[in-house]
């Protein structure tokens, strides 16, 4: 198995330097049972897997080790449909945050650092020794302000970013598809935001808070067509683990809450959005040719670069937060996918080749 992993491995390679783009699995990852996100440093790929994390040499993609506790002790979370766990790369080390805490973990899965927070945090990414956080701030008649805002390493506001109305579910008796997220990334010391109601409008700001530039991406948004709505009821009623935390909080049936769905007739112009060790942006949009999703890098000043057409690896699902299953690191594209038979995880590699415009 190890000969057949580090053969397409080293096919992908030959690839990707022809151009090409390489579809095929390079391993099946038989430690993993729900993956929800996934990082890569160059030597390792980090899988997590609710709270626990599964760590693969990049080289023949063998598993290193896994690390994670449930619990509320130190290194500890607790993770549901709700309180989602994330983990992103940063300088090295594993950031992983839920609403209510957030810690620092080596590639070795050692414990760095943990803070408990203060009030419930939709999203953290860190920026130096502060902290860029998205959090609702309550209002009258069920309408909060979702807000941006950066914090020192006490957790005090040091300045505010950005702020949107958001009506509460409970009040609007409807679950908006989709799921309309913010979008923040930290690159170089600028703070990026980048919403998806508005469309595809990004703002840059300083470690301070002062808004740099602002400018909106050259991407024309597109109607709400019915493949889809037929996506999100199909993944809706296949997901029954990852939505069953939902139905237990909210006493709703399956049939009830897809009753709920309410689609917007105009899909967000970008449906993830990522900075690269370059500064470029790149954004996966809604557009899609043959089941595969239309990715755009554009240069710091939001001109389109190149293009190209990746397997959408998450047809369908709603994001609850505003990160995805996959991830990319330098041309390469890993994303996982459920083989029903074998009963595991494909790890799978497709590259970025550019189509220039």
């Amino acid at each position: 198995m190890r000969i057949i992993q580090k053969t397409f491995c080293t096919l992908f390679i030959l690839a990707a330097a022809a151009g090409m783009v390489f579809p095929e699995k390079v391993a099946e990852l038989e430690e993993v049972m729900q993956p929800s996100m996934l990082a890569a440093d160059g030597e390792h790929l980090f899988v997590l897997d609710g709270i626990r994390v599964h760590v693969y040499a990049m080289k023949d993609w063998k598993h290193l080790r896994s690390f994670g506790k449930n619990g509320d002790g130190p290194g500890e979370f607790t993770s549901n449909f709700v309180n989602r766990l994330s983990m992103i790369m940063e300088n090295g080390d594993l950031f992983m945050a839920n609403m209510t805490k957030m810690a620092r973990f080596t590639p070795r899965g050692e414990l760095k650092m943990e803070k408990i927070f203060p009030f419930m945090v939709m999203q953290v990414v860190p920026l130096g020794d502060h902290y860029v956080i998205t959090r609702f701030i309550p209002g009258e008649g069920g309408i909060n302000s979702q807000s941006v805002r950066i914090y020192n390493k006490d957790l005090e506001e040091t300045a505010n970013l950005y702020s949107r109305p958001d009506i509460s579910m409970q009040r609007s008796r409807k679950l908006d598809c989709p799921n309309e997220q913010i979008f923040v990334r930290v690159h170089n010391g600028r703070v990026y935001v980048q919403d998806q109601r508005p469309g595809t409008h990004v703002m840059v700001f300083d470690r301070n808070g002062a808004k740099i530039t602002e400018f909106s991406l050259p991407v024309e948004r597109i109607p709400m067509p019915q493949s889809y709505k037929d996506e999100v009821v199909e993944w809706a009623r296949t997901a029954v683990t990852q939505i069953a935390d939902f139905q237990n909080r909210s006493g709703l049936t399956l049939e009830q809450m897809l009753q709920m769905i309410d689609f917007h007739e105009i899909l967000p112009g970008a449906r993830n959005f990522l900075v690269r060790p370059n500064g470029d942006m790149l954004i996966e949009t809604y557009e899609k040719k043959a089941g595969r999703a239309r990715f755009i890098t554009f240069d710091t000043r939001g001109r389109i670069k190149s293009e190209c057409f990746l397997t959408d690896p998450e047809p369908g699902r709603t994001k609850m937060m505003p990160y995805a299953t996959y991830t990319v690191y330098g041309n390469r594209f890993f994303y996982l996918k459920d083989n029903p038979d074998s009963e595991t995880w494909e790890l799978h590699v497709e590259s970025l080749a550019p189509a220039k415009k």
